[in-house]
């Protein structure tokens, strides 16, 4: 997921790994890719997107193996419309390509 998110130009800003606080098999990573942060917090009128910063995925272990899961950034980015709802579907796009990469 990493290496995958790395090679899209995003930047892994935080691994949290919640084993200790839930005794679950949990890890939460945090990406970032500047350009599209700095476009959409080009606006003081859309600081508010900023509560979803970074972009986050979850990799569960789970009896049935290894799951990565995420928001579903395309339908939330056609809610939203407008020129956020564009940026925030080009980072839609970028997600599923990371995504793809890692599934097997």
């Amino acid at each position: 997921l990493k290496s995958a998110s790395e090679q899209r130009g995003w930047k892994v800003v935080n691994v949290l790994d919640l084993r200790e606080n839930l005794d679950k098999e949990i890890a939460i990573v945090e990406i970032c890719k500047r350009e599209f942060a700095e476009k959409v917090l080009s606006s003081e009128n859309n600081y508010w997107v900023s509560a979803m910063m970074p972009c986050r995925f979850a990799v569960c272990k789970q009896s049935g193996g290894v799951f990565v899961y995420s928001m579903n950034m395309e339908t939330f980015a056609q809610m939203i419309g407008g020129e956020v709802g564009k940026m925030l579907g080009a980072v839609a796009e970028d997600e599923k390509a990371i995504l793809s990469v890692i599934q097997s």
